[in-house]
């Protein structure tokens, strides 16, 4: 039996079991190849996997406190009596409402700022600066349910994610085109 294996000669193997470093792949039509599984292949997790897994921890835990601040809408719905689809309602029941749309509408700038940052600068600085975001707009949406002016602590916080993120990606995506096209090392 004459058998394909990667990054060797054709080799004839016995129609016995093969040996342990070859694994059978079964293709669709009932043929069966040997490949020799390289040591080199196996996975390891890395540092630079472990930043990126914080990084995508991140929109998950956005989802979280999206579905969290939704539900304190639907409470307050509730407790001021208005029924969907109304936005309007009591002074309170609109501050929430517009809180939530306001985490909202600022999502997609967060997400761009986050990746430019995490895939040109540091996978690790844009995780931590991103974890700061989740928490200020717990802190914008809590202050603008009390009150309008409560909010400012919470939007200056997420000011500052926001062009500190926008700084850094560019910081990185300047030091790249540098490196790449004028081989100038920063």
């Amino acid at each position: 039996m004459t058998a394909l294996v990667v990054g060797c000669p054709k080799v004839t193997l016995p129609q016995a079991e093969p040996p342990a470093c070859y694994v059978k792949v079964t293709l669709y039509k009932r043929q069966t190849v040997r490949r020799a599984v390289l040591s080199r292949l196996r996975w390891e997790p890395t540092p630079l996997f472990c930043w990126l897994q914080c990084l995508f921890c991140l929109p998950c835990t956005w989802v979280s406190q999206k579905w969290y601040l939704a539900r304190r809408v639907g409470w307050s719905r509730m407790a001021h009596k208005v029924l969907p689809p109304s936005v309007t309602g009591p002074p309170q029941f609109e501050r929430t409402f517009r809180a939530h749309q306001n985490c909202v509408e600022c999502y997609p700038v967060f997400l761009v700022t986050l990746w430019t940052c995490g895939m040109f600068f540091s996978e690790l600085t844009a995780a931590a600066v991103g974890l700061v975001y989740i928490i200020a707009r717990q802190i914008y949406f809590n202050g603008y349910v009390k009150s309008t002016k409560k909010r400012l602590p919470g939007f200056y916080l997420t000011l500052a994610v926001f062009v500190t993120l926008s700084l850094l990606g560019l910081i990185g995506i300047l030091r790249g085109i540098l490196h790449k096209y004028l081989h100038i090392h920063l």
